[in-house]
């Protein structure tokens, strides 16, 4: 009977210790879930956080484009229009002011 025992304890202990390696392995394999999960988690937030960062930074860069196309539009208005006064004086010196005869007629 205590040979029996002795056996029993023996092959009791040795299934112990592999169900302590499996369960070792088993946590390492969940901590590796774990950490591969917490890392896609994080990259995806980082990929979004850089979409909302460039989302901001094309809308800044269109708005400042919009301010200078405007500018320029300004500036040109204000040259065309310089070109029409011009113009207007210079027809008025060689013809007489043209809107006395569009006021008559």
């Amino acid at each position: 009977m205590r040979l029996f025992c002795e056996a029993f304890c023996a092959r009791l202990l040795e299934l112990l210790r592999e169900l302590v390696l499996l369960l070792e392995r088993l946590l390492e394999l969940l901590l590796e879930l774990l950490f591969e999960r917490l890392l896609e988690l994080l990259l995806e937030l980082l990929f979004e956080r850089l979409l909302e960062l460039l989302r901001e930074l094309v809308l800044l860069l269109l708005e400042r484009l919009l301010e200078l196309l405007l500018e320029r539009f300004e500036a040109f208005c204000a040259f065309e229009l310089q070109l029409v006064a011009l113009f207007w004086l210079l027809f008025s010196m060689i013809k007489g002011p043209p809107f006395r005869r569009m006021i008559v007629a």
